[in-house]
């Protein structure tokens, strides 16, 4: 949860000047296709970050190329590439060691939505 605030000042600032309220995020996770807060790069690197953490077999090249459609640079495609890949080694490193809870803390509306994801997704 704690990229939250990077990504609201992303989308419009802070929830009291306006920008994307912690509802406005989990509709974004749970739908990013129609997820207004988002534009066409949110949404691409949206997708491949699921699928790398959650699919990461299934990623195909159609995927990368929707990065640049989107109008990432190359530099933008690595970038999305290996911030995903290592929040995703990362947090299982540190669940592996027990550094972190396994129930996290956060708001009501983002734990939904994490759990929705994760439930659509085992298995």
């Amino acid at each position: 949860m704690n990229h939250g605030r990077s990504f609201r000042d992303h989308t419009g600032g802070a929830t009291d000047a306006g920008g994307a309220t912690d509802a406005d995020l989990a509709a974004a996770l749970l739908s990013p296709e129609s997820a207004a807060i988002l534009d066409d790069a949110d949404r691409a690197i949206l997708r491949l970050a699921l699928k790398i953490t959650l699919r990461p077999w299934a990623i195909e090249e159609a995927d990368i190329e929707a990065l640049r459609r989107a109008g990432l640079s190359e530099e933008g495609v690595v970038d999305a590439i290996a911030c995903a890949s290592y929040r995703t080694y990362a947090n299982r490193l540190n669940f592996a060691f027990g550094a972190v809870e396994r129930d996290p803390e956060g708001p009501p509306e983002l734990l939904e939505a994490l759990s929705k994801i994760r439930a659509g997704h085992e298995g």
